[in-house]
């Protein structure tokens, strides 16, 4: 007789555990709670002409730097791993790795050349 009961009672147990977890769910969506995001702020309107997304240890970062100091480039860092908004500025291009490099708002160098960097900042 016990071996008739227990296949009972473990369908009943697996009926009562898919009414929980339906009604559970059910109840989940009904109260789910909807969040917003803050758009990332646009850049500062005095932002130099040169901007470079870069990280502390990156070493093409610190080589784009180093020659922008060198040749006298005025130029704005945004360090991604510390800057919230300048990450989703970052993220926003589609782009991966750094340095990137915005000349003009509008050329974007993915990486570090001196001589392509040459061909787009005038």
């Amino acid at each position: 007789m016990n071996n008739q009961i227990q296949p009972k009672v473990k369908f009943a147990l697996i009926i009562l555990a898919i009414f929980y977890l339906y009604n559970h769910h059910s109840q989940y969506n009904k109260n789910q709670q909807i969040s917003f995001i803050k758009l990332p702020e646009a850049p500062p309107e005095n932002e130099e002409k040169v901007v470079i997304y870069s990280t502390d240890w990156c070493y093409y970062c610190k080589q784009a730097k180093n020659y922008f100091r060198k040749n006298h480039i005025k130029f704005t860092e945004y360090d991604i791993e510390k800057d919230k908004n300048a990450r989703i500025r970052y993220k926003s291009m589609n782009v991966i790795g750094v340095p990137i490099i915005v000349v003009d708002n509008s050329e974007i160098m993915v990486g570090f050349n001196v001589n392509k960097f040459r061909e787009i900042y005038p």
